[in-house]
């Protein structure tokens, strides 16, 4: 039977998700720098707050009623904040966000699915919060009584508890906007908010210490708590829309919330747990305990940045059904988080003397306090890796389902925690309270990982990426403990300094030599099946280009001007490089020749055929475009966030294939040929190709995988199609004729960039 030209207009890509992975690869790298720059600002501000709490308040009854309160924001932020309110939200928005584009709507009008959601969730959750808000007010006499027995000073805690409770309105409104605004991948704002919270506390103590004393900061706090969400509400108006009028429709079900805010509020109860057992111990053992939370804390927080910027990507693969994506990015996400937190932990527990004496030792903190926190700390960081596997996990876990297994899970950690504590603390003191720390997270940490492996995270390549990381750990810290002692008579800064970077070399050079590293930023599967045949002498260096056309929106980076086009083919011109397309390359690079370089255009665009060709000839160049057999004459209806483009007609197809250039498949729709059942992808794959062949009389030699999304059995459809070569997508793809790495170009390639792309195809090709 003969295959037919359909052409068709607007019909949705089935399957398709709305983001391309270049897209993603530059939206996550500009996420993680904006709020790992944030996260910076914020942790030396933060070491600036607590520098001025214990020079100006030292370690005693008034900063542990200060810490009492503080526990309020303290647990509110990773419950609203970082964790709840984005495993619940973030999902949510990112389904509203898609009706919102596939109805043509936006903020303001009243058929705006994320409007309405809003309008559904936003004033109940305020109301609510007030109500808790004075909840705790009422009862903060019977709160510090019950959770802290034994303060010095009850009166000021529950004075401070009562000043501090507005917070928790703030920073529930501020966690619910940062959920909506990452849901669309806008990290900024998002990103401020911990800074705003400790400009606030900073300020406050500096204008008011004398006058207020311990209460100014905390004052400070439910300020800086007020500047959380204000930092946000301009993006969040822009962006989502603020709601008229509530509505009584359903948001969120409450059966997904539950187990959340179940899990993480009763693994932050385990602060309530310590600091109730260390009231009993001298006065300022909360406050010591708190110095070493915070230093170890904000290594693991700095390695969690990964996840927070990653979690909506991780979202929407899933709600594509891209498991494959997902748990590629999960799997990344523990290995560089694992390194980070390993390393963090050797270096710590040698060095903990000097970095608590260089971070607190000054005015009332003085070096009987770091004699009394060093070793705390030394403790204490054992744990720092179960606390980032349990987060990590959890993440997957909610991620795909609503359970209460990893609350119990957490309490089962907590109620270890507690027994470790409560037995160990009259004989050992604070040092129990950190051991049972480590004990309960570590626990907790082993049976997530063994009863709740999610889709996402199998409990197989946890324990897989992690164990890669233990001989480097092992490294690390056996240099530290060895070179610590030989640091003791340096100047605290520089022994810090030079230590800190002196174990980190070791740590990664001996990951680099036991595979600790093998594998970051993989994109693709790389089992033997897959790799296939490898091309015959080295691959060449393929370009992968999209539209070329006046700039206009462009949210996918997908579009290069004709001008700066024209500058980047006149510059592998200066070069001594040849363009052709990609059967063409394949071919001389067999023959020896290396002054080739691929050049490929996905999807088939018209202006293809208008603007690069004419560029093309006049280099003597020629390229292959991928096209869609089944949306020629259409437009990239798969592209829900940007504007149409129009795609080529079966007329410019033949065309541009008459004036020298290779016809390759992109597969019929544009969707994601890993989520395809058998009988589509057989369709996808074969049929376009058969389509193309009759349209341009030649034979179809090459495909490019819609998204770059592929795996063992996409490579063996396409090669048992008839199919010579097939190009992934990303400059790490493994080397094989199905699945040629690609280097994407887009507008901001100048000379400079493209000097760096390709010295990293050298490199990743040597």
């Amino acid at each position: 039977m003969r295959a037919r030209l359909r052409p068709i207009g607007d019909a949705p890509a089935v399957g398709s998700g709305g983001t391309r992975p270049a897209r993603r690869r530059n939206v996550l790298l500009h996420g993680a720098m904006i709020t790992g720059a944030a996260f910076a600002v914020s942790t030396v501000l933060g070491l600036v707050r607590d520098l001025l709490l214990a020079g100006f308040f030292g370690a005693n009854g008034s900063t542990d009623a200060f810490l009492v309160a503080w526990t309020l924001p303290e647990n509110a932020v990773p419950l609203l904040i970082d964790n709840a309110m984005a495993l619940l939200l973030v999902p949510v928005f990112t389904q509203a966000l898609r009706e919102r584009a596939a109805a043509g709507t936006g903020p303001g009008d009243p058929r705006d699915p994320v409007g309405r959601l809003v309008a559904a969730t936003l004033p109940w959750l305020a109301a609510f919060l007030v109500a808790l808000s004075l909840l705790v007010v009422i009862t903060a006499p019977w709160l510090v009584a019950g959770l802290f027995p034994g303060l010095a000073d009850p009166p000021l805690a529950v004075r401070a508890v009562r000043t501090i409770a507005a917070s928790l309105v703030f920073i529930g409104i501020a966690g619910y906007f940062a959920a909506a605004l990452r849901a669309q991948l806008i990290y900024g704002p998002p990103a401020l908010i911990n800074i705003a919270m400790n400009v606030g506390i900073i300020g406050l103590v500096l204008l008011a210490h004398r006058q207020w004393g311990v209460v100014a900061a905390v004052l400070g706090a439910t300020v800086g708590a007020a500047l959380m969400l204000l930092v946000q509400l301009p993006a969040f108006r822009r962006h989502i829309g603020l709601p008229k009028r509530p509505r009584l429709s359903a948001g969120p079900r409450l059966g997904a919330f539950l187990p959340i805010v179940a899990f993480i509020a009763i693994g932050q109860s385990q602060v309530f747990v310590e600091r109730s057992v260390a009231a009993h111990l001298v006065a300022g053992t909360i406050t010591r305990l708190n110095y070493v939370q915070k230093i170890g804390q904000e290594f693991t927080a700095a390695a969690l940045i990964l996840a927070v910027v990653t979690f909506p990507r991780v979202s929407r693969a899933l709600a594509d059904g891209d498991v494959a994506g997902a748990r590629r990015r999960s799997a990344q996400d523990v290995q560089i988080i694992g390194a980070l937190v390993l390393a963090a932990t050797a270096y710590l527990v040698a060095f903990a003397p000097e970095v608590v004496a260089l971070l607190f030792q000054r005015g009332a903190f003085t070096a009987s306090g770091t004699a009394a926190t060093a070793p705390l700390l030394r403790i204490y960081v054992w744990g720092l890796l179960g606390q980032a596997v349990l987060a990590l996990v959890s993440r997957s876990v909610f991620s795909n389902r609503a359970t209460y297994r990893p609350t119990l899970i957490i309490f089962l950690g907590v109620l270890t925690t507690a027994l470790v504590a409560n037995l160990g603390a009259p004989i050992w003191g604070a040092s129990a309270i950190a051991a049972g720390n480590v004990i309960g997270m570590t626990q907790s940490a082993v049976l997530m990982v063994c009863v709740c492996s999610g889709v996402t995270m199998p409990a197989r390549t946890v324990g897989r990426v992690l164990a890669r990381q233990l001989p480097a750990a092992a490294a690390a810290g056996l240099f530290a403990w060895w070179a610590e002692p030989r640091m003791r008579d340096w100047p605290t800064a520089a022994a810090v300094i030079v230590g800190g970077i002196a174990v980190l070399a070791v740590y990664a050079g001996m990951a680099a030599l036991s595979g600790g590293l093998y594998g970051l930023g993989r994109s693709g599967p790389s089992t033997r099946s897959e790799r296939g045949r490898r091309p015959a002498g080295r691959a060449p260096w393929v370009l992968m280009y999209h539209s070329v056309s006046g700039q206009g929106a462009d949210p996918y980076n997908v579009t290069v001007g004709p001008d700066r086009f024209t500058r980047q083919m006149r510059w592998l011109t200066a070069r001594g490089l040849r363009g052709m397309g990609v059967s063409a390359a394949l071919e001389a690079r067999a023959r020896g020749e290396r002054d080739v370089v691929a050049l490929t255009f996905d999807d088939g665009y018209a202006d293809f055929a208008t603007e690069a060709v004419p560029i093309l000839r006049r280099f003597g160049f020629t390229a292959t475009v991928y096209v869609l057999a089944d949306r020629l004459g259409g437009h990239n209806g798969w592209d829900i966030e940007g504007p149409r483009k129009a795609l080529m007609t079966a007329k410019q197809v033949r065309q541009v294939a008459e004036a020298g250039m290779e016809i390759g498949s992109h597969g019929l729709r544009h969707v994601s040929l890993p989520e395809q059942d058998p009988a589509p992808l057989h369709r996808e794959l074969h049929e376009s190709r058969a389509v193309l062949g009759e349209l341009t009389g030649r034979p179809i030699r090459g495909l490019a995988y819609p998204y770059g999304h592929y795996g063992d059995r996409e490579v063996g459809v396409a090669h048992a199609a008839g199919y010579e070569h097939a190009c992934g997508v990303g400059p790490d793809a493994p080397a094989s004729v199905f699945t040629l790495s690609r280097t994407h170009i887009g507008q901001r390639d100048t000379a400079p960039r493209l000097w760096v792309r390709k010295l990293q195809h050298d490199w990743l090709r040597r």
